[in-house]
Order: C-alpha cells, then sequence, then structure tokens
C-alpha cells in the first residue's frame, strides 16, 4: 500500500482555463492565461527531447482526442487525431512514449461502449490505431512503467492493474493500493472523489499526485494531493 498522503497543495482559484484558435495570446511582452483559446479540458502533455505533445479530453467532439504539438508550451499546433469512431464521451487522456510507441490511455464514459480504451501510434502524427477496450473499469487512466520493465495503469479510487508488455490488454486483477487523504470533515467538497492518477519517477522514487474532494464548488472542493517518499515533509500551500 502506498503511504497516505504528505504533501497537499490546495490550488485556489489556481486553473487551466479552456477557453478559438491555437496561438499564444501576447500582451505587452508577457503571454496571457488561458494559453489556448477553446476546449481543452483535463490536458496531458508529453516531452519527447525538444519536442512536446498535447491531448486532452474530447468528451462528444469528433474527431475526438486531437494532438497537439509545440516546442515552447505556449504555441500549439494540432498535429493529428487519435479518434475517428464515436465512442462515447472521452475523458481524462494520457498521452505518453513508451519504448519506441506512443499511446493514448482514456476513458469513455456511458454505456454501451464505456470504459477505459488504449490506442497507439509509431508517430504522434499518426496514423492512429483503432482504439483498444482493456475491459477496465474506474475512470482517469494514468501509465506508470517500473524499473524492472513492468507496465501498470493507476486508475480512480487509488486502483492500479497490471498492463501486459505491449500495453493494449491487462494482465491480473485490479487492485486498490492507495487510500488517498481524509481531509478535515469540516471542508466544503462535493464528495471524496479520488481520481487522475498521475505517477512519476524521479531521483529514485516514486511520487503520485491525485485529484480530491469534487470539481465544484468552494476552492476546497478541488485540490490536489501528492504521496510522496519518506523523509515525510508536510507542506500546505494556499493561493
Amino acid at each position: 500500500m502506498i503511504k497516505n498522503i504528505v504533501v497537499i497543495l490546495l490550488l485556489f482559484g489556481v486553473s487551466i482555463s479552456t477557453s478559438g484558435d491555437c496561438f499564444a495570446q501576447k500582451h505587452n511582452g508577457y503571454y496571457l492565461n488561458p494559453i489556448l483559446q477553446g476546449d481543452y479540458a483535463d490536458p496531458s502533455i508529453m516531452r519527447d527531447g525538444s519536442d512536446y505533445y498535447m491531448t486532452h479530453s474530447s468528451f462528444d467532439y469528433m474527431p475526438g482526442l486531437t494532438v497537439l504539438h509545440s516546442k515552447d508550451l505556449v504555441n500549439w499546433e494540432p498535429i493529428s487525431f487519435a479518434l475517428k469512431e464515436y465512442l462515447g464521451s472521452v475523458w481524462a487522456p494520457d498521452i505518453l512514449k513508451h519504448g519506441d510507441k506512443y499511446y493514448i490511455y482514456f476513458t469513455v464514459a456511458g454505456a454501451p461502449k464505456g470504459g477505459n480504451y488504449v490506442v497507439w501510434a509509431d508517430s504522434p502524427y499518426g496514423p492512429w490505431s483503432e482504439p483498444v477496450n482493456l475491459n477496465v473499469k474506474h475512470i482517469d487512466p494514468g501509465h506508470a512503467a517500473g524499473e524492472d520493465g513492468t507496465r501498470w495503469l493507476f486508475l480512480s479510487g487509488g486502483h492500479r492493474v497490471r498492463l501486459a508488455d505491449d500495453g493494449l490488454s491487462i494482465k491480473g486483477n485490479v487492485e486498490k493500493v492507495y487510500d488517498g487523504w481524509r481531509f478535515p470533515k469540516e471542508w466544503i467538497t462535493t464528495g471524496f472523489g479520488l481520481e487522475a492518477p498521475k505517477v512519476r519517477y524521479i531521483n529514485g522514487y516514486y511520487y503520485l499526485m491525485c485529484a480530491e474532494g469534487g470539481t465544484l464548488g468552494p476552492p476546497t472542493a478541488h485540490m490536489a494531493v501528492l504521496a510522496v517518499p519518506l523523509p515525510i515533509i508536510s507542506l500546505q500551500i494556499r493561493t
């Protein structure tokens, strides 16, 4: 089991705004927020050398899972899209490179095709594969790779499941590995909502970041929580 939360980041009023074109706004030499005008919710960004690639929740829009390219994280250009077939509302993708291939893991909400899927390509410019249903429940898949080469998919509710070596199917059962951080009862939230897991390997340690508290309401209703290795450092940031 992963240790309980030891670093808490309360994101008060901090967001990536998702409201036209793919050009950065400039004013007196400074870039403004939002960088991108339009609906770019739940952005997932990966770096590959000096290039950055991003995708985002496409919901009911088609074609789905647009992939954008940037050299500076400010100016973005759409280069491909990964979904040609409507499966349902597409949520919270995770774009990454593993080995020499690119993958996007994502959730489809609603029946009959709801669940977690993956597409892959030899280049972020496509063409992308047909979507593969992983036949696993929960939402917000986040890919992680172990030092031994094993591949994992972390999911909402503190769950994870091992992936096959090619990343296109699961091995074994879903297991719960993290309980999240139990925030004070007096905080106003829309629920516990442990979701959006992202794992990063930095200097010999794995870090797990998740969202909690829901997405509506006052600042306490949406927070990012980070599970970090020992030694324990307790940090609270309020802005």
